[in-house]
């Protein structure tokens, strides 16, 4: 298969990229797992709020 990009896609997606092209992607939608690590903090029934303000931190931690 032989597919060209259009120049907006390359251009938004070099954006998106690091200096050197690469992309960094965290991937935060375990949420089975996110509900354990909030447990083993010291949050025994962690709420749907409490998993949406740690995945921000995290973001917010992690954006340049």
């Amino acid at each position: 298969m032989n597919q060209s990009m259009t120049l907006g896609k390359i251009r938004g997606l070099s954006q998106l990229a690091t200096a050197r092209g690469w992309f960094s992607i965290l991937a935060c939608d375990q949420r089975g797992n996110m509900i354990r690590m909030l447990q083993q903090a010291g949050n025994p029934n962690p709420t749907y709020e409490d998993i949406v303000k740690v995945k921000l931190d995290i973001v917010g931690a992690l954006s340049p």
